[in-house]
C-alpha cells in the first residue's frame, strides 16, 4: 500500500448493523470507508468497517514536515489515525 483515503463519517445503526453490534437500532455509529492504492493509483482494497459511538473514539495526530526543497512548497500530513476503544464507558 502506498496511499489510502480514509472517510470517516457520524450516522445511526441500521436494525442489521444494531444486532450485529448489540445496540438499539438508531444508536450512534461511526462508518469507515478507506480505498487503499499501490504507488502506481491502482486501488488494491476497499473496506467498509462501523463501529459503535459509544465505546471509540477517533484519534489523529497531524505534524508539520516542513519545506519540499525543490519546490518550496509546505509539506503536511496526517502521521498517525487511530480509533481506541473507550476503556471509561466500554463495559
Amino acid at each position: 500500500m502506498y496511499a489510502a483515503d480514509e472517510i470517516v463519517e457520524a450516522g445511526l445503526a441500521s436494525s442489521d448493523d444494531a444486532r450485529l453490534l448489540q445496540i438499539s437500532p438508531g444508536s450512534p455509529v461511526f462508518h469507515f470507508t478507506r480505498t487503499c492504492y499501490l504507488k502506481s493509483g491502482q486501488p488494491v482494497e476497499y473496506v467498509r468497517s462501523i463501529y459503535r459511538g459509544d465505546r471509540f473514539k477517533i484519534v489523529g495526530r497531524l505534524t508539520h514536515q516542513g519545506r519540499s526543497e525543490t519546490e518550496g512548497k509546505l509539506i503536511s500530513r496526517t502521521k498517525r489515525w487511530s480509533i481506541k476503544a473507550d476503556r471509561q464507558r466500554a463495559g
